[in-house]
């Protein structure tokens, strides 16, 4: 976690690599450099979606509209 400028960050921190094992992205995107964790807030899941922008070139926009959406119903439910 150290290595990777996360550990302050809490749980879930994600870190993401190319394929020469180099950091092109982490979590560590919420104001003031805090981590996303596991994406609930309208803004975590913005910068999430950024996240896999920027880093998965290869995904589709509906894609990531898939993954953002199962965090959008996971956060609804929990405030249920």
């Amino acid at each position: 976690m150290e290595s990777w400028n996360g550990a302050k960050s809490g749980l879930p921190f994600m870190v993401i690599l190319n394929s020469a094992g180099q950091k092109i992205a982490d979590s560590n995107r919420m104001p003031g450099g805090k981590n996303i964790g596991c994406p609930a807030s309208p803004a975590e899941i913005e910068e999430f979606d950024k996240i896999l922008q920027e880093t998965a070139p290869r995904m589709t926009a509906e894609q990531r509209a898939k993954i953002s959406g199962r965090f959008r119903t996971l956060a609804e439910k929990k405030r249920n």
